[in-house]
């Protein structure tokens, strides 16, 4: 039986058949209930993407019976639903829906990026009765422990939380944030809530029999302007690399993984951290494949040797964020970088002969066709110079604009139109959408742009495949 409930609701509407790229480690549910059983809770973690094999507009109904019965078996103190901006907003109503038709006195506390970056907002809509902002590590527990109390609890001792207080005729409340809390302090994390075998087996890499994910930091010290990063009080914290190479044993141990993705936002960001994690590796002779990713400047740091040390210790794969080809978007961005340190990294990963992945976005306000043509230029750059990847470059995703961000406010600027209730923002997919902040052709281009460049790395198998001209050709044909 489980005395909190925690739901992570599926991120992305895809239809049909599950898309097994989109299951992930639920690392937020994960590193609250670690805290809740450090105080004396019973957590249950319901992943709905880990228990849905199709996904539809509806909650699964494995997802919506272990919910129910759950409750049925033990009323749970409260139950907590973690949110980004979008789809995730519109199934987790559905869930609190559902919850309220079983038991409406349940609290349900919203949690996550979007309720942060929104508390006000969120806390209007009749699904929501409690938030907690940012980092949930501290706030959380505190919380359950109040409410525990069955109505002799002070919400006022809880820091982070948003809520109406009924006895001031529905006051909002804002308590003040928690200190930030230390990675170095985490609890063990409890897998034996997730089904394990799942998420090691249906999470497929290339090479890897078992691969895992974690995280050993959480935010990003810089300022993309399109980036939830950018707005002023998102922390930047690491665990140190002693912690994060004790987590690499146990999971070693005890799950026998042959492979780990670190999937911090900015993993290369301290140098003596990675080369420490490396050197142990070796020392321990811990035979894991690694993969990280980051900042492109940053990975110019490392030189020869440290590329050398990575290599030996197991690191196969880096992923960058490149966002685009184009010098002026980089600047207008606030990305810090250029298109010559880009090139530079691409030489340095096919020298060392490491897989690599590059990311890009399109359609930024102010962005032009002609500047996203540069873009597709880099992407040709990268298709003809690199040799060792795995369907290497995903296709440009679309900007979606964030609130709290520069970028966001540049949109509104160019005609974007705000949702006005926490309702509006579960409707946002511009993938789907016209994006008013650029002109019609441009968005066309940019779709036609994302069928060529998934068609080519359609064609490229990996293990020393070639990629034509013949196969660029189409992208030849867009980028001039």
């Amino acid at each position: 039986m489980a005395n909190v409930i925690i739901i992570r609701p599926i991120s992305e509407s895809w239809s049909g058949e599950l898309y097994k790229r989109a299951l992930s480690i639920p690392h937020g549910p994960l590193t609250l209930s670690a805290h809740l059983i450090d105080k004396g809770f019973d957590p249950l973690i319901i992943d709905e993407i880990a228990l849905t094999h199709t996904i539809q507009n509806e909650i699964s109904k494995k997802a919506e019976n272990t919910l129910v019965d759950a409750i049925k078996k033990e009323r749970p103190i409260c139950i907590g639903i973690s949110s980004m901006t979008g789809e995730q907003i519109r199934r987790g109503k559905a869930f609190s829906k559902m919850i309220k038709e079983i038991d409406e006195t349940i609290p349900i506390v919203w949690g996550g990026a979007h309720p942060s970056l929104l508390p006000e907002m969120t806390i209007e809509d009749k699904s929501v009765d409690l938030i907690i902002t940012g980092e949930g590590d501290i706030s959380f527990p505190i919380l359950c422990s109040e409410l525990k109390k069955n109505g002799t609890g002070d919400l006022n001792k809880v820091p982070g939380l948003v809520f109406k207080d009924k006895n001031k005729n529905n006051k909002l409340i804002k308590t003040k944030q928690p200190p930030l809390y230390r990675m170095d302090d985490m609890p063990a994390f409890p897998y034996h809530l997730l089904d394990m075998e799942l998420y090691i087996k249906n999470i497929k890499k290339k090479d890897i029999n078992r691969y895992f994910e974690i995280n050993s930091s959480r935010g990003c010290p810089y300022k993309c302007s399109f980036c939830l990063n950018s707005k002023e009080g998102i922390p930047y914290t690491k665990a140190r690399s002693s912690r994060i190479v004790q987590e690499m044993i146990r999971l070693k141990e005890d799950y026998q993984i042959d492979g780990i993705s670190f999937n911090d936002e900015n993993f290369i960001l301290n140098k003596k951290r990675i080369e420490e994690i490396a050197q142990a590796a070796i020392d321990l002779n811990l035979n894991i494949k690694m993969r990280g990713g980051g900042r492109v400047e940053l990975f110019l740091k490392f030189d020869d040797r440290y590329l050398e040390l990575f290599k030996k210790a197991g690191f196969y794969h880096f992923a960058l964020g490149v966002e685009s080809g184009s010098n002026k978007t980089l600047q207008s961005i606030t990305k810090q970088i250029t298109t010559d340190q880009i090139f530079n990294v691409i030489d340095s990963l096919v020298k060392h002969r490491f897989q690599s992945t590059y990311n890009f976005i399109a359609g930024f306000p102010n962005e032009t066709i002609e500047d996203y043509q540069e873009t597709l230029r880099t992407i040709y750059h990268i298709f003809e110079k690199c040799k060792y990847m795995v369907y290497p470059i995903p296709a440009p995703s679309f900007y979606c604009p964030l609130p709290g961000t520069k970028s966001f406010d540049d949109a509104v600027a160019l005609g974007h139109k705000t949702p006005k209730s926490f309702e509006e923002w579960s409707d946002v997919d511009y993938n789907l959408k016209e994006m008013v902040w650029i002109s019609k052709e441009f968005h066309t281009f940019i779709v036609k742009s994302r069928d060529i460049i998934n068609e080519i790395n359609m064609k490229y198998t990996g293990d020393n495949a070639v990629i034509t001209k013949a196969d660029l050709q189409p992208l030849a044909d867009i980028m001039n």
